[in-house]
Formats: structure tokens, sequence, C-alpha cells
């Protein structure tokens, strides 16, 4: 046998020397207050650069006043009281942190747009849920306390209007789905009283975010849970409601009929049976001669297959002196032969009484 030696010499030519590449942006238009990501196109040995690589300074704000670096996400944030106006060339150097060598420079064109839209995020009530079946939400966060977005009209649109951003869930078995804005809760959640926050951005400047807004709800262990209804408007020429039980639940089912279930008055309870009358569907006829303002009708729910299973709430119905009231025609209906109703729907509708 025999050795031998092996003699390896390691000289700085052959080391690796990091790099940095700064690279210029494209023009960006957002409002003050907004933040522009100049860092998206910036490479670090070839790689995507990291702000915790980097030390991030400007070097020419191109006559925006106030322009900083944000220091966590290292973006350029427009001041939040600039003004609309630009273009603003600005001017940037990135260095490779904590050497401060190799740097490079590049540069972001920058429009102001003014004040960001005004966003607000409003609370809502679920009401009461019960936990005998899976439930998704019929309401969601977006159409019961409707929350607005300057600009547009009517019930926003996650995903095309705004982001939807929940915050923690109040429980395991409780999800809000961020493409709908409902809320979910798995059977056998706990009974009790819960809250679930929130918050929207705009979809288009997603640094314009509203308030925290809250979903409160109860979770019932119960088979069948009555909702309140919301407000509805009748004129003082009397009217027909809608049905109470459109937002009523009987294991599982949302929205019940009068085969599912008998309507009466809850004990200890008493409403105005000579101008509020109660169809076997659930909707309550209000004869004439009720003084504007608003009144409380108060009703119970029972099972039809079990009479112990049961639930309360109350409709809030407001005489108004302009309305217009739902219509209820009976017609015979031959499907060779059609048919010209010749009621007009506007019979029972009201201006000023």
């Amino acid at each position: 046998c025999a050795t031998a030696k092996v003699k390896i010499e390691v000289t700085g030519d052959s080391a690796s020397t990091p790099t940095i590449t700064a690279n210029n942006d494209p023009e960006y238009t957002v409002p003050a207050g907004g933040m522009v990501d100049i860092l998206s196109n910036d490479r670090v040995n070839g790689d995507p650069v990291s702000p915790s690589q980097l030390t991030i300074t400007i070097v020419n704000k191109g006559g925006l006043p106030d322009l900083i670096i944000d220091p966590a996400s290292g973006k350029l944030k427009v001041p939040d009281t600039a003004s609309a106006g630009g273009p603003y060339e600005v001017t940037y150097r990135i260095c490779l942190s904590p050497a401060g060598t190799p740097c490079d420079e590049a540069k972001a064109i920058i429009k102001v747009s003014g004040a960001p839209r005004r966003i607000e995020a409003k609370d809502d009530d679920l009401g009461r849920i019960p936990n005998a079946v899976n439930y998704t939400s019929t309401h969601t966060v977006f159409s019961k306390g409707v929350d607005t977005l300057e600009g547009v009209s009517g019930v926003l649109k996650p995903g095309e209007d705004v982001i939807l951003v929940p915050g923690t869930a109040p429980h395991a078995d409780i999800s809000m789905d961020t493409a709908t804005g409902k809320i979910t809760i798995k059977a056998g959640t706990p009974a009790g009283q819960y809250e679930y926050q929130y918050t929207i951005c705009e979809k288009n400047n997603q640094d314009n975010c509203s308030n925290t807004a809250t979903v409160r709800f109860e979770v019932k262990a119960s088979a069948i849970t009555a909702n309140d209804d919301k407000v509805w408007k009748v004129g003082t020429k009397g009217g027909l409601t809608p049905s109470i039980l459109n937002n009523d639940i009987l294991n599982g089912k949302t929205g019940l009929s009068q085969s599912d279930v008998e309507i009466g008055v809850p004990q200890g309870e008493t409403n105005d049976v000579v101008h509020f009358k109660m169809n076997e569907d659930g909707r309550i006829k209000v004869e004439e001669g009720l003084n504007p303002g608003p009144y409380t009708y108060h009703y119970v729910i029972k099972d039809k297959a079990n009479e112990n299973v049961y639930d309360t709430a109350k409709v809030t119905i407001e005489i108004v002196s302009f309305a217009a009231a739902d219509d209820e025609f009976t017609e015979i209906n031959n499907q060779d032969q059609p048919k010209t109703i010749e009621e007009s729907v506007l019979k029972n509708d009201e201006l000023d009484g």
C-alpha cells in the first residue's frame, strides 16, 4: 500500500460574488395613501428579492413630497395627503443587507389619483341558526348589513368589487367563505352567541380597506328556528305582506310552507287581530285604518310532524303613506288558451294615502 496527499488551494477569484439587479418599473397610478411594489421585478443572484435581504433608500422623490419606504413590505408609500398629480419619476436604490454592497438603482413612475374611495363594512345580524345539520347562511356579510364602496351601487361583489378578509373564526366548525360572504356552521357546533369579524378591501387598491365589522348570530341546539323578519312597509289602505316563513328553518330547510309547520300566537303574546290577519301560508293581510307607524306581530311555528318542536319570532310592519302592495289574483289556467288578468297591479298601490 501507499499513501499520498492532495493539496487544494481556494483563491479569491473562484469564490462566489453576490449580484443584485434593480429593474425599472412600469408606470403606476395609485390613490393618496396607496402603495407601489417596486421590488417585484428586482433580483438577488437571479432570484426574486425579499425586503428582509435589502436596505432600500429613495435617491430622488421626483417631486412627490413625503414619499417613504414602508419598512414591512419594502413598498413605496404615497402620503395620505397627496393631491392628484404626476407623473413623478422616483429613483430608488437597493443594497444587499447587512453588508451594504453590492447596490443597484432603478426608477418607478408614479401618478397620484387623489383620495382613496370611501369604503365601509357594516355589522350584520344573521339571527338564530340551528346546529342539527350543516347550515350555510342565505344572507351574506355584504347583503345583511349592506357594505358600501364609493361609486358602486347595489350589493358589493366579492372578487369583483372588493376582497373579503375574514378575522379569526370564533369556532373551528364555523367558517366564512371569501368567495361569497356566506357563513357555514357545521352540525354539532356548540350552542351559544357568536361574533365573527371581517374587513373588506377595494379589489383594485388592496391597501384601501374598511373598518372592522362584526357578524353576530346565535347557534341553537334545535331542529327548528323562527327568525325575526325585516321591516315590511304597507300603505294606509292595507295590503299583503310576504310570508313570515321565508327565512324560517326546519331540519336544515330554509324557507318553509304550510305543509311543514303550523302558525300560531306565542303564549303570553297578543296581536291586533282586527287589522292583522295571518294566512295559512304565512302572509299577513293588513286591513285599512291604521295610523302610520311601526307595529309588531308575534308568531310561533310548530313542526307538523312533532308539535313539541317549535320556536317563536316577530315581524315589524310599518304603515306608511306611500307603498306598493303585493297583489293576489285567482284565475283558472287553461293551457290551451291564454288568459289576460284584467285587474291592474296598481289598484292597491298608494301615493300619499
